[in-house]
């Protein structure tokens, strides 16, 4: 029979295993890189007016299959600011950096989807790159 002394040593050893595991875990878990949007490949090349219409139709579904995914977009710039490019009158897309680009031209756009803004019926994008 095991007295109190090994099996108060035997949790001991069990408990500073946990806490070593648990230490390294929350150490990775902290120093891993952020992800970067930008530097991703696109998971679906569409339209601005296609994508538009999806959400139109079933906002829901299409959320569920293109929130916080990298997509390419394709349209014309109806509205260009110093941080903002809308496409087609249904893709909104912010820029890190300052952008440039001529009101109709036809571009590609490389973002993450945010959300969907049911008001403006618009896509709304972050961490976009044009594309050539």
């Amino acid at each position: 029979m095991a007295t109190k002394s090994s099996k108060l040593k035997w949790i001991l050893s069990v408990g500073v295993i946990i806490a070593l595991i648990g230490a390294t875990t929350a150490y990775y878990q902290f120093n891993k890189p952020h992800r970067d949007p930008s530097q991703e490949e696109a998971k679906e090349h569409i339209s601005a007016n296609d994508l538009k219409q999806e959400f139109l139709a079933n906002p829901e579904l299409a959320l569920g299959k293109y929130i916080d995914k990298v997509i390419a977009v394709k349209g014309s710039a109806t509205e260009v600011s110093d941080e903002a490019i809308i496409l087609s009158d249904a893709v909104y897309c912010v820029f890190e950096t300052k952008t440039e680009g001529v009101v109709g031209s036809e571009i590609i756009v490389k973002g993450r989807v945010v959300s969907y803004d049911d008001l403006f019926e618009q896509v709304r994008l972050d961490f976009c790159t044009l594309q050539p």
